[in-house]
């Protein structure tokens, strides 16, 4: 709601306007001298405030010069019974975005401050917009360092998370997810083995098959990645994400042993994606076992492992869309 601040020492002129303005939707706040009005203005950050010139104390002229000190972006409309052009011209070099006179018409009142908050409310959303954007920028720019982080650790598997990414974003695009779910999708698969920066180099780059402790200390690595990520204030859970992404349907997976309808469907994308890139690509421990048998895999295993639509949408984008890493 447009908040508008009425600064006056008359109070029937404040009353006045204060009962148009609410019964217009407003919300509406009152000050009757400029000390008072410069503390309402930091507290509620007005997007419109009308400013009498004459009140006792400090007037409305230092009143303005000390409201733009700390509101640059409120729209100030002094009213007042002056015509001087010499103090409209003062009020505007102090940062006056309008001057009407007193006695004033309502309507022409509402039209002007109308305006001030259609622009004050634009601009805002902008400003919103951009620090919006700023903050993007920055989260992926974190996202991706952490990954980066992760390929240092098991150089063998290096663009492993960001191909699961690639896969894991064109599963949900193509299960019909919205634009917004299927970023975070991508957003969480491209972290998906951050847990493995606590996997000792030389277990993650071992050339043979793995003792039952080296790959209990691998089945590790999406706890891991939850610990680090669970306090992170993320728009989605991507920390449950990942943490679930080993997770199986019929409860075979790790770490929680989890059974469908206790896994989130954003973790069964990254599930699927990280079986097909793995098993399509070499490993340290053996050579890759190819595209072909890794869609064969989801095929059989088609809501035994893993979820049947993400299975159906993945076989669709291989086999009729010509999908390729």
């Amino acid at each position: 709601m447009a908040r508008i601040l009425i600064v006056d020492d008359e109070l029937d002129v404040c009353n006045i306007l204060k009962d148009y303005f609410v019964f217009k939707g407003y919300d509406v706040h009152l000050a009757h001298d400029g000390q008072s009005a410069v503390k309402l203005v930091r507290e509620i950050k007005p997007h419109v405030i009308m400013l009498d010139i004459l009140m006792p104390g400090m007037g409305g002229m230092e009143a303005l010069r000390e409201i733009r000190k700390i509101n640059t972006t409120a729209s100030v409309i002094m009213v007042t019974a002056i015509t001087d052009e010499e103090i409209i011209r003062k009020t505007q070099e102090l940062g006056a975005d309008d001057y009407i006179v007193k006695p004033f018409d309502l309507h022409y009142v509402e039209t002007s401050v109308m305006g001030k908050i259609s622009s004050a409310l634009d601009q805002a959303e902008e400003k919103l917009r951009e620090s919006y954007e700023k903050l993007q920028k920055n989260f992926d720019a974190v996202i991706k360092t952490l990954a980066r982080v992760v390929e240092t650790r098991d150089p063998y598997t290096s663009g492993h998370q960001e191909r699961v990414a690639v896969l894991s974003e064109a599963i949900a695009d193509e299960m019909g997810l919205s634009a917004e779910r299927v970023g975070i999708i991508r957003m969480a698969a491209i972290i998906h083995d951050l847990g493995k920066i606590y996997i000792p180099a030389e277990i993650l780059s071992k050339p043979s098959k793995l003792s039952d402790v080296e790959f209990e200390m691998i089945k590790s690595h999406p706890l891991v990645a939850y610990e680090i990520l669970k306090d992170m204030e993320f728009p989605h859970p991507i920390a449950d994400y990942i943490f679930q992404h080993h997770e199986r349907l019929n409860g075979s997976g790790y770490p929680k042993g989890l059974s469908d309808g206790n896994i989130l469907l954003e973790a069964k994308i990254i599930a699927v994606a990280d079986t097909i890139e793995a098993m399509a690509s070499h490993r340290p421990y053996r050579p890759a076992i190819g595209l072909d048998n890794a869609l064969e895999e989801i095929s059989i295993n088609r809501d035994i492992l893993y979820d049947p639509d993400t299975v159906d949408a993945c076989l669709r984008l291989f086999r009729e869309k010509r999908f390729t890493f």
